[in-house]
Parts: C-alpha cells; structure tokens; sequence
C-alpha cells in the first residue's frame, strides 16, 4: 500500500485532527492511499486543499517510511509537510488542534520524535546537515 500523509503545521506548531466517530476516534494527520501512477505532490496538494482549505505557504516532502501493518500487509509512507497560512476550519466530523510536536503523543503510527523533527524542518535554526544526523 503506498500513502500520502501530511504533516500541517501552523506558526511553529503541529495541526493535528480530532475525530469523535467511534470506528476512527482520536488524533490524526491527514492521509490518503495513492493509486498507481498518482503523483505524490499532487496528491499532498489534493490532501491540503480537503483537511485544511488549502491555505498552504509551503510543501515540501521530509521523510518516506517503510512499515509493516497488520494482516501482513506493508505500507510506504510518504510524508509531507505543509506550512498553513490559516488554521484550518472546524467542520461536523473533524476538529483541528493546535498541539507542540514534543507534547504530541505518538498519533497512528508516528511516533513524538518523528512529529518533532517534521515540525521542526523550516524552524530557521542554525543545525547544520552534520547536526541533523541520527547515526
């Protein structure tokens, strides 16, 4: 399975969406399956224009992630972050939140560190690339 994920990100901060419904309840970022020959930009875009009215000022990919889901089946995961120009609008089945990316919990399958270091891409530290490395 091949996704698309957006991270939204909002004057420093990680957008994230509620949902109440009991068969997807909690915190998520926004995703979509991709079906064969999609563009993955485009599809970031689509995604945008949906969850957050499209009010985007930057896109940009940061990360593709290989994981096992369950029933055997395995995703790659490509992850995207977008830089909004507005907060998202509530609507009847979604709410956004405005979280810090280190206060987040793990959300579907990303864990805190991964929601930090996505956030923080376009922080405007000084890091250099060397800095940046994990290993």
């Amino acid at each position: 399975m091949l996704t698309t994920h957006v991270v939204p990100v909002f004057h420093g901060k990680l957008v994230l969406f509620e949902f109440e419904e009991r068969s997807i309840a909690g915190r998520w970022l926004p995703w979509t399956t991709m079906e064969y020959g999609d563009n993955p930009y485009v599809t970031a875009s689509a995604i945008v224009d949906e969850w957050c009215n499209g009010a985007m000022r930057d896109l940009r990919l940061v990360d593709v992630m290989s994981m096992q889901m369950d029933e055997g089946i395995w995703e790659l995961a490509i992850m995207f972050r977008v830089e909004l120009a507005a907060l998202p609008a509530e609507t009847s089945h979604r709410k956004p939140l405005l979280v810090e990316a280190a206060a987040a919990s793990s959300v579907g399958r990303f864990e805190t560190v991964d929601l930090e270091r996505w956030v923080g891409i376009l922080s405007g530290g000084s890091e250099s690339p060397k800095e940046k490395l994990l290993f």
